[in-house]
C-alpha cells in the first residue's frame, strides 16, 4: 500500500516527515493500546517512545529493539535488586543509585553509537523506585518495566514496517560522499596545484561522518555485523587514504611553480591512473558490482634532472612522488576491499579504526559529576520539600541531564520551549480534551500533538515541547481539576530549573568559557606532541583532535552581541587552522617515528638547534605573552630564511655515496614535512593574534 501511494502521488514524503509520522504513530499506539486493554501506567510506554525518539534515528531494526529490551531488563533487575538489598534503608539505597546511575549515563556519553539503551537502563533503575514506599513495590516495578518494554516494541515494529530504512545505506552514502571529496581534493591539490583548507576540512568532516554512521550501523544492523571484518578493513583504508591526501597537501604549496613532469617519469600517465582508481572506487559504491582495474606502476623521479633546483624544491618533488605512490597503493587496496563486500572473500584483520567507547574525555567526566550533583540536589528537594510528583522530579532531572551537560541545548531555551508547550497544552486542556468522546478522536489528538512537536522542532528540543502532553493526565477516566494540572506543571518546571542551575555550576558551559578552555587544552596537547620526549603520543593526538572539534562547535555558539572585539568568523577560522595544524603534527610525528632509523636523522636534528618545534609549542601555552611568542617566531623565521645555505653546509659534510636513495628520499620528505608544519604554526599564530581572547573572559552578568 505504501509503495502504491509513493508511486502514484504527485509528491514524496521527506525523511523528516516520515520520521515525524513514525514517532507520532508509535506514541499514539503506545498510549491507546494499554488504555484499551485496561493496563496501568500507559504514559510510561509513551514516555519511552519519546526518549528513544530524542536520538533522531530514522532507521530501526530488530537488533536495536532487542538491545534496548535487554538494556531495559538489566536496568529493571538492577533497580529492583537494589530495592531488595535496601528495603528499609532509603539513604543507603539512594547512595548506591547515585553512583550506579551516573556511571551508566557516563557510558551514554562515551558510547559513539545509539546510546538510548544506556538512557533506558538508567531510566528503569529510577522508575522502579516507588518513592520510598514498600507496598506492592515489586508489582509496581514489574508494571513499569512491562510498559517500558511495550513502548520499545511498538517503536521498533513501526520502524521496521513503516518506511523501513536500512542503517547500512547511510554508511554507504557517507562512503560515496567521502570518495567524492577525496577525488575533488586530489584534483584541486595535484591537478590544479593549489591548496584548499576549506575542502580539507570538508573531507575530514566527511570521514568523521562515515566513522559515526559506521559505529551506529554496527550496533543496529545484522548484515553490517555479518560483514564487520570487511567494513573494519574499509574504514581502516579510508583513514589511511585521507591521511595520505593530507600528506600530499602538506607539500603542494599554493601557486607552486614546480613542473613535476620534468622531474617525475611519465607523470601525466600516472595521474590519469590515479584518477581512474578514484573513479573505480566511486563506481563500486554506486553500482553494487565488483570493479576491476589493473594495478598501476610505481612513480620514479629523475635524480639527474633535479641537480639545478633548490633543496626545498627537491624535497617537494621527492615527497610528492612518494606520496603519489602511496596513494596509488592505498586506492588499489581500498578498491579490493570494496569489491570484497560483494564477494565471499574472507578478511582476517578485524582491527576497528573507530573506538566504540571514548573514555577519559574531560567533558564526559564532568558531565557525569554534574549528573551526580543534580541527583542529590533534586533528591534533597524531594525529601525536605516533598514537592508534587514525588520521586518523578528526581527521575526527570537526572535522566534528562544528559541532554544539557556540555551540550548546545541551553536549559533557559528549553524552559522557553516548555512554556510554549505548556500554553499549547493549556489550550488543549480547556478547549479540546473535554470535547473528545470517542477513542479515535483521542488517538487523532495524540498523533497530531506528537507530530507538531517532532516535525516543527529538533528531536532533542521537541521532547520539552511534548512534555506538555504529559501534564494533561490522559487516562480512561479523566478528572478535570485545574489545580492538579498546575501542580503537575510545577514538577516539570522544577526539574527544568534544576537543569538550568547546574548548567552554570560547578562547571560553566557558556560557549565563550568553553572556547577558552578548549584552546588551552589544545595547545597543551600540541606542546606535548612537539616535545622531544613524546610521551603518550597517541593519547595527546587523539584528544587534540577532539579538543579542536569541540572548539569548532563552541566557537559558532559564541554570542557576538556581547563580544565585539572578536567575531564568530575569526574564531571559526582559528579553530579550522588548529584542525589543520593537528593534521600536520600527526603526519610529521608519524614520519619521524619511521625516519629515526635513518643515519640522516641526527643530521636533520642539527637543523633544529635548540629544539625549535618544542619552543614553538611552548610559546602557545597560557603563560606566554604575545611578545614572547613573536620573539620565538622571529628567531625561527630567520633560520627558515637561510635554510638553503644550511642544507648546502649539511650536504658538504655528508658522504652521499654511502647513503641509500631511500634514506635520501626520507630525508627530503622530512624536510618538507617540517616546512609544512612550520607554515601551519605560522598561520595559527597569525590568526590567533587577530583575536582578543581577553574579551571572551568578560562576564555577561
Amino acid at each position: 500500500m505504501i509503495s502504491f501511494f509513493n508511486e502514484w502521488l504527485f509528491f514524496s514524503f521527506s525523511d523528516k516527515l516520515k520520521f515525524s509520522i513514525k514517532v507520532s504513530l508509535s506514541l499514539m499506539l503506545s498510549y491507546m493500546i494499554p488504555m484499551a486493554m485496561g493496563w496501568a501506567q500507559p504514559s510510561t510506554a509513551a514516555i519511552t517512545v519519546m526518549l528513544i525518539a530524542t536520538s533522531g534515528v530514522v532507521g530501526e531494526s530488530v537488533m536495536k529493539g532487542l538491545i534496548r529490551i535487554v538494556g531495559t531488563i538489566i536496568g529493571a533487575i538492577i533497580g529492583m535488586g537494589l530495592i531488595a538489598l535496601f528495603p528499609q534503608e532509603r539513604m543507603s539505597y539512594l547512595l548506591v543509585v547515585s553512583i550506579v546511575v551516573p556511571l551508566i549515563l557516563y557510558l551514554y556519553h562515551a558510547y559513539q553509537g545509539d546510546s538510548t539503551v544506556f538512557m533506558l537502563s538508567a531510566l528503569m533503575i529510577l522508575m522502579v523506585f516507588k518513592g520510598g514506599e514498600v507496598d506492592d513495590i515489586f508489582l509496581y516495578g514489574v508494571d513499569r518495566t512491562y510498559m517500558t518494554l511495550f513502548g520499545i516494541i511498538i517503536y521498533t515494529i513501526i520502524g521496521i514496517f513503516l518506511w523501513p530504512v536500512k542503517v547500512e545505506d547511510s554508511t554507504m552514502e557517507d562512503a560515496k560522499t567521502l570518495s567524492a571529496f577525496n577525488l575533488e581534493f586530489f584534483n584541486k591539490t595535484v591537478l590544479d596545484k593549489g591548496s584548499d583548507d576549506a575542502l580539507l576540512v570538508q573531507m575530514k568532516t566527511a570521514l568523521s561522518a562515515l566513522n559515526t554512521s559506521y559505529v551506529k550501523a554496527g550496533s543496529g544492523s545484522v548484515e553490517m555485523n555479518i560483514n564487520s571484518k570487511k567494513w573494519d578493513d574499509i574504514m581502516r583504508k579510508y583513514q589511511r587514504l585521507t591521511a595520505t591526501l593530507e600528506s600530499i597537501d602538506a607539500h603542494v604549496y599554493e601557486k607552486s611553480s614546480l613542473e613535476y613532469q620534468r622531474y617525475i617519469a611519465e607523470y601525466a600517465k600516472h595521474l590519469q591512473s590515479i584518477s581512474e582508481l578514484f573513479n573505480a572506487v566511486s563506481d563500486a559504491w554506486i553500482e553494487p558490482t565488483t570493479q576491476y582495474i589493473e594495478k598501476p606502476k610505481k612513480l620514479e623521479y629523475r635524480i639527474s634532472s633535479m641537480t639545478n633546483i633548490g633543496h626545498l624544491e627537491r624535497s617537494n618533488v621527492i615527497a610528492h612522488a612518494q606520496n603519489l605512490n602511496q596513494l596509488q597503493d592505498e586506492l588499489y587496496a581500498l578498491l579490493e576491499s570494496v569489491n570484497a563486500l560483494y564477494t565471499e572473500v574472507p578478511l582476517e584483520n578485524n582491527t576497528r579504526t573507530t573506538p566504540t567507547f571514548v573514555f577519559l574525555d574531560p567533558e564526559y567526566i564532568k558531565g557525569t559529576a554534574q549528573t551526580f550533583l543534580i541527583f542529590w540536589f533534586s533528591t534533597a528537594l524531594w525529601i525536605y520539600l516533598n514537592p508534587p510528583g514525588g520521586f518523578m522530579l528526581v527521575t526527570l532531572a537526572t535522566v534528562l541531564s544528559v541532554l544539557t551537560s556540555f551540550s548546545p541545548l541551553k536549559p533557559s531555551m528549553l524552559i522557553k520551549i516548555f512554556t510554549i508547550g505548556f500554553i499549547f497544552a493549556l489550550l488543549m486542556y480547556v478547549f479540546v480534551l473535554p470535547n473528545l468522546v470517542y477513542a479515535w478522536q483521542l488517538a487523532l489528538f495524540l498523533f497530531t500533538y506528537t507530530f507538531i512537536a517532532f516535525h516543527l522542532l529538533n528531536p532533542k528540543i521537541s521532547v520539552f515541547f511534548l512534555l506538555g502532553l504529559f501534564t494533561l493526565g490522559i487516562g480512561n477516566t479523566m478528572h478535570y481539576h485545574f489545580d492538579i494540572f498546575l501542580i503537575t506543571l510545577l514538577v516539570f518546571y522544577l526539574f527544568l530549573f534544576i537543569l538550568m542551575l547546574f548548567y552554570y555550576i560547578p562547571f560553566s558551559t557558556k560557549p565563550e568559557h568553553l572556547v577558552l578552555l578548549m584552546k588551552k587544552r589544545a595547545f597543551k596537547h600540541i606542546s606535548a606532541l612537539l616535545s622531544s620526549e613524546k610521551r603518550a603520543e597517541d593519547y595527546h593526538q587523539f584528544h587534540l583532535e577532539r579538543s579542536v572539534s569541540k572548539l569548532q562547535l563552541w566557537a559558532l555558539k559564541v554570542d557576538g552581541r556581547y563580544f565585539k572585539k572578536s567575531s564568530v568568523q575569526e574564531l571559526a577560522d582559528f579553530s579550522a587552522a588548529l584542525l589543520l595544524l593537528s593534521s600536520k603534527i600527526k603526519l610529521f610525528n608519524r614520519h619521524n617515528a619511521h625516519f629515526k632509523k635513518s643515519v640522516l636523522y641526527l643530521k636533520i636534528r642539527e637543523l633544529s638547534e635548540g629544539k625549535l618545534f618544542e619552543k614553538l609549542g611552548e610559546t602557545f601555552l597560557e603563560d606566554k605573552s604575545v611578545l614572547e611568542r613573536e620573539t620565538t617566531f622571529n628567531e625561527i623565521r630567520a633560520q627558515i630564511h637561510n635554510i638553503e645555505s644550511t642544507l648546502e653546509k649539511l650536504k658538504a659534510g655528508i658522504n652521499i655515496e654511502s647513503i641509500s636513495h631511500e634514506d635520501i628520499g626520507d630525508f627530503y620528505i622530512n624536510i618538507d614535512l617540517r616546512h609544512s608544519l612550520w607554515m601551519a604554526l605560522e598561520k595559527t599564530n597569525r590568526l590567533m593574534n587577530t583575536i582578543d581572547f581577553e574579551d571572551l573572559k568578560m562576564s555577561r552578568l
